[in-house]
């Protein structure tokens, strides 16, 4: 009995274990760089967090009362007062009515501190108020999110009970 062995199957197998192998190493990368992001998000969450928790035991005021509904502080009066933030309100309850749609008061406050903390890009002019507001005040910018939050939260309530009122 002789064994033989076909050079070009032995060719063929080997071409097609190494294509295996590569693509198995581009799903495993396309993996490891999707994760990656996911983490970078969370750790971005994390920081901000934080951050919040440092701006709170700050010692300055706080520009909120706790009670039911938070309202906000003499502080956070004068940080609201600074910044026009009623007019900044009004344009975005404007834009964002639709998104709160159906929620009750509580959900419209959570979204309301997720857009601000998270979602919402102030334009260069407001960034420099923001910061003027920031330095003028000895405020944070977690106490300013407070206050942008708070209003908007008060504007977008508003709007939606004159909904529901409307005939």
């Amino acid at each position: 009995m002789e064994f033989t062995v076909n050079i070009n199957m032995v060719g063929a197998v080997f071409i097609l274990a190494a294509l295996g192998v590569v693509a198995r190493l581009i799903i495993w990368y396309a993996n490891v760089n999707s994760d990656r992001k996911a983490f970078k998000e969370f750790m971005g969450k994390v920081e901000r967090n934080i951050q919040r928790i440092l701006d709170r035991l700050s010692s300055t005021p706080p520009a909120t009362v706790p009670g039911s509904p938070l309202q906000l502080s003499e502080y956070g009066v004068l940080l609201s007062e600074f910044l026009s933030v009623d007019k900044w309100a009004e344009e975005q309850a404007e834009a964002l009515l639709t998104r709160v749609e159906g929620k009750d008061a509580y959900q419209v406050q959570e979204y309301c501190n997720t857009y601000v903390f998270d979602e919402y890009q102030p334009t260069d002019l407001q960034s420099q108020k923001i910061r003027e507001c920031m330095y003028q005040n000895g405020a944070t910018r977690t106490h300013v999110n407070e206050v942008l939050a708070l209003v908007l939260r008060d504007k977008l309530l508003s709007k939606l009970d004159m909904m529901h009122l409307a005939p």
